[in-house]
């Protein structure tokens, strides 16, 4: 179970005379339906097959707001980038990608007609009027769904409390359109879609800032993958970025002067990012990447727990020094392999034998798929689990997809 960090006093980070802004922009909020999702092996190859399994792997972490409205009166909407020290730090459709891992399919998402849209979907839940976010959240939490409108659901929570929020307590009738037909959610180009909305909320964001006697204004738009784009590029000389997002707050904290304000960062060239050697077909840095947890979800209660653990610390250990292209990659052939592995075992009790390896799995009687797993050769004899990491990940680099 997730736990937020403190909060701690935001009163110190504020610029003087600037007005608070707010918006439905909630972490914690939509991590709780990600927990939910991810009690269920089913409900995950659901959402993963609609085209947003990455959004899954999401940490409830704390975004500070003052941080994030700095970023965004740093940010030139003409230029699409955060411009501190005459340096950019470009924002577009694929750095939502990057960052995101949401579907950059080739149909743009055209807000033609939000009514017509906003009706259609309404239809389909035998509504006349639109609810609050709350009467999607509790259909995932409390009802059996039918896949389609579970991932209608799904999304449209995503889209009001992380991907797209406003101020407003109900999603906006600018999406709707796009929710009706999930057969084509990975077709839909969502990177272009997130991002028009950040930029088109930051320039409300700096032109309502402006107006006088302003006390509060409404930042809308992803805000995580704003403060996420920023901190990557930023120079914090030897220290590096862990890849746990809940390191946001005190990443974005290690910017903050000795008046309390936020200073400008020390931006880096692209060329000495995360992003350096990124093949944009592999959506989703390390920064929204927990591989043990996914690990841990995708095998279930297959294998006891050291089994998980030694994959992970196996797999960190041949990564740690490749790029992050050869990491994403390697990342998804792992999660596909073991998901592959955990649906063999899922609900069985015979014993499965592995395309890859020569090596055969067998539960004990004992823990009914639950607890200790005995690990034997093809001639019955117990194997330990380095020998099988070390052939798992071996096979891996022998196939050529990535070398360690």
């Amino acid at each position: 179970q997730r736990t937020r960090p403190e909060k701690g006093k935001a009163k110190g980070h504020m610029n003087k005379g600037r007005a608070t802004a707010y918006s439905r922009f909630s972490i914690g909020y939509f991590a709780k339906i990600v927990d939910v999702v991810c009690q269920s092996n089913h409900r995950m190859e659901v959402v993963r097959n609609g085209g947003f399994g990455y959004l899954l792997e999401l940490e409830d972490c704390y975004v500070p707001r003052p941080f994030a409205q700095w970023v965004a009166d740093n940010i030139s909407t003409k230029e699409e980038a955060i411009v501190l020290g005459g340096k950019s730090v470009p924002l577009n459709p694929e750095a939502v990608s990057l960052v995101l891992g949401i579907p950059a399919g080739r149909t743009k998402i055209r807000v033609l007609d939000e009514e017509s849209g906003k009706a259609e979907f309404l239809s389909l839940f035998g509504l006349t009027d639109l609810p609050s976010i709350s009467f999607f959240r509790n259909k995932l939490m409390k009802e059996e769904l039918p896949d389609d409108v579970y991932l209608r659901c799904f999304l449209t929570v995503a889209l009001a409390t992380f991907l797209c929020p406003t101020s407003n307590t109900k999603p906006s009738t600018k999406y709707l359109g796009a929710l009706v037909d999930v057969s084509k959610y990975k077709d839909l180009y969502w990177c272009s879609f997130v991002h028009t909305w950040n930029i088109s909320y930051v320039k409300k964001y700096q032109s309502d800032k402006l107006k006088e006697k302003r006390i509060t204004t409404t930042l809308g738009g992803c805000i995580y993958q704003l403060a996420v784009r920023c901190l990557d590029f930023n120079n914090f000389g030897s220290i590096t970025i862990p890849p746990a997002l809940q390191t946001i707050k005190h990443f974005s904290d290690m910017l903050l002067g000795k008046d309390g304000l936020y200073g400008a960062l020390q931006i880096k060239d692209e060329a000495e990012t995360c992003y350096a050697q990124t093949d944009g077909a592999w959506a989703s840095t390390s920064k929204n990447s927990n591989i043990r947890k996914a690990i841990h979800r995708v095998l279930g209660n297959s294998f006891p727990e050291k089994i998980k653990e030694d994959i992970f610390l196996n797999f960190q250990e041949r990564v740690k020094d490749q790029n992050l292209s050869t990491c994403l990659i390697a990342k998804q052939v792992l999660l596909d392999t073991l998901n592959i592995v955990s649906s063999s075992f899922d609900g069985s009790q015979h014993t499965e034998k592995l395309e890859s390896s020569d090596h055969l799995y067998m539960p004990t009687n004992e823990d009914n798929g639950s607890g200790s797993t005995i690990r034997v050769d093809s001639n019955g004899i117990e194997i330990n689990s380095g020998v099988f990491l070390n052939h798992f990940f071996h096979s891996f680099s022998s196939n050529s997809l990535f070398v360690f």
